[in-house]
């Protein structure tokens, strides 16, 4: 890349980039990821016995590095897709414990909780149970298999266990 020393030859001439970032939507209120534990709190408690949705965007881009004023004004922009999966999710009851224990172990989260938690607080998902992972594999798959044959992939968590965002393309 410019300025990093190495020779125009080493740089690929194409570069693949594929970002996905989730929300959590209750009635008209839109939750990230909480930025403190109080934060958490709040978002657990407004969840708690809701159904609510789930939206993952997830794009795709290309860019050519060798080029990198690509995206400049008036230049044309780099092709790129963007998709999303939506989800409906219904949480039980929380009591205040259950509430003061999520805050402090999913703050990382959309919405403050994690469906791929041994002990989850989710009872039911209308849609897609990757997308409330936060990386749908309805929309992923089709975007790169623009790319190349792809038969699957294989979501892995620790000791390959639950359902992470690690991915391994086959």
């Amino acid at each position: 890349f410019p300025g990093s020393g190495h020779s125009p030859r080493l740089i690929p001439r194409t570069v693949w980039v594929l970002g996905a970032d989730t929300i959590v939507v209750v009635g008209r209120q839109i939750l990230g990821k909480p930025r403190s534990l109080a934060e958490a709190e709040r978002m657990l408690r407004r969840l708690s016995g809701t159904t609510h949705r789930v939206i993952t965007a997830v794009a795709l881009v290309r860019v050519n590095p060798a080029r990198p004023g690509a995206g400049a004004r008036g230049a044309r922009p780099p092709w790129h897709r963007v998709r999303h999966a939506v989800s409906r999710v219904t949480m039980r009851r929380l009591t205040p414990a259950e509430i003061r224990r999520d805050a402090r172990r999913h703050r990382d989260k959309a919405g403050g909780y994690a469906i791929q938690a041994k002990d989850s607080v989710v009872t039911r998902v209308d849609g897609s149970r990757t997308n409330v992972v936060g990386f749908p594999k309805e929309v992923v798959l089709p975007l790169l298999r623009r790319l190349a044959r792809i038969d699957h992939l294989v979501f892995e968590g620790p000791a390959g266990g639950a359902l992470h965002k690690g991915v391994r393309i086959f």
